[in-house]
């Protein structure tokens, strides 16, 4: 046996005569004292200790073995899952006018029919296979709660359909919370909704400037009375969209939520930067030059992850990752029946897969499926925490998804922190 490839080793603390060891294919972690270390590289271990660390794969038989282990691992969890997930997008209508809205000019009455809905379980019956015991739809917009009447109808199918198969319901949606009411997450609850994202930027101020009514209303104050409500019937992940110019003003929010009622008892907190997915009708990608190692970017989430940790809200694991468009079982389905792999890809008809009516065809090609299965990506200790990165960052790059979205500089500099970070809210260090 021998050591991975795919480890990360740190120092436990500055004077420390322990090191911790991550394991970027497992997201296993242990702590041990370098004595320990040096028998793990000279192969001085017990049967008892190495059993233990090739089951938390730290140890590996060999390297042509652990290549072929990565090259087969996303068809293999695929091959695990027993959740058929599905986003479908109900409308593009809003009662929103926000600032930087995805929609853009394409924004408007455009529904999910009654004929999709038909096709919709025609789609379901034939990718729910008889290993599945989940159905996970989630609720995109526009505004989803617009079409309730929608939500309705297709959860009380999906209801029926699963109690058939011997399996579950469940539905989430992503909102602007301002039709989230008590009353509607109470009812809805009896139909499988377990979670919404709903978006609350920075302060009451910020919000109110960037996510007003369409009548230029503020929204912040009803926004927060739901997430209150709401939050007794289902999880609640507030999203805090921020910029390079305002993100200084969103550090306070976790401790203001808390102050609110909303700890991490009640809610999950995660901050996204502001994206803009402006297409070039001309088709030449997409506007904005965004990168994962922006200082800036890097400042901001370093800043973040602290008043998170601080207040006791969840820091996001670090775990075995892959683009979504990687993953067999998860579609995107637009109001028109369009089916997609990424949300953000989303009205651009590049990147359709297919259609509820006819299927879907094969996009193998046309999304770069295995770009990471490379001598760069292989050679790299991140590659189970990214497998090539986010097709739709590299889209908004470089105007194609043809190259890498490396994020080998990025965990370089993040890495230690948030592990050492989940080690101390499990009480290790």
């Amino acid at each position: 046996m021998i050591l991975s490839k795919y480890l990360k080793i740190f120092p436990c603390d500055k004077d420390s005569d322990y090191l911790i060891i991550y394991s970027t294919r497992k997201a296993s972690t242990i702590r041990i004292d370098r004595e320990m270390y040096d028998d793990m590289r000279n192969g001085n271990l017990s049967d008892e200790e190495t059993a233990m660390l090739t089951d938390l794969e730290i140890l590996v038989d060999s390297p042509e073995a652990e290549r072929i282990d990565l090259e087969n691992y996303i068809n293999e969890r695929d091959g695990l899952s027993t959740t058929l997930r599905l986003t479908v997008v109900l409308t593009l209508d809003c009662n929103f006018d926000c600032s930087y809205c995805i929609e853009g000019n394409i924004k408007g009455k455009h529904d999910f029919s009654k004929e999709s809905e038909d096709l919709l379980f025609k789609f379901i019956e034939k990718k729910f296979t008889k290993e599945m015991d989940t159905l996970r739809i989630d609720f995109y917009g526009g505004e989803p709660l617009l079409r309730k009447d929608m939500i309705r109808s297709i959860s009380n199918k999906a209801i029926l359909f699963t109690k058939n198969k011997g399996a579950k319901y469940t539905f989430s949606m992503v909102s602007n919370g301002s039709l989230l009411t008590k009353q509607t997450a109470e009812e809805f609850s009896e139909l499988g909704f377990v979670g919404a994202q709903i978006t609350l930027d920075g302060n009451r101020e910020i919000h109110n400037k960037n996510r007003p009514f369409v009548n230029g209303s503020p929204s912040f104050d009803i926004v927060l009375k739901n997430i209150k409500e709401s939050s007794e019937f289902c999880k609640i992940t507030v999203n805090c969209n921020y910029t390079e110019e305002n993100y200084i003003n969103f550090l306070n929010l976790p401790e203001f939520l808390k102050d609110q009622g909303l700890g991490p008892d009640k809610i999950n907190i995660i901050f996204s930067s502001v994206i803009d997915h402006t297409l070039d009708k001309t088709a030449k990608g997409l506007t904005n030059k965004i990168s994962n190692t922006t200082p800036w970017m890097l400042a901001a989430e370093s800043d973040f992850l602290a008043e998170l940790f601080k207040f006791g809200y969840k820091i996001p694991e670090v775990v075995p990752s892959a683009c979504m468009v990687e993953r067999k079982n998860m579609f995107y389905i637009h109001y028109n029946g369009d089916i997609y792999k990424c949300p953000n890809f989303l009205n651009n008809p590049k990147f359709i897969i297919g259609n509820l009516r006819d299927g879907i065809k094969d996009y193998t090609k046309s999304h770069k499926l295995g770009i990471w299965k490379n001598e760069k990506c292989f050679d790299c200790e991140y590659l189970p925490l990214c497998f090539g990165g986010c097709r739709f960052f590299s889209l908004i790059r470089h105007g194609n998804i043809d190259e890498l979205d490396c994020w080998k500089k990025y965990y370089d500099i993040n890495l230690e922190t948030l592990v050492k970070q989940e080690l101390i809210e499990k009480g290790v260090i």
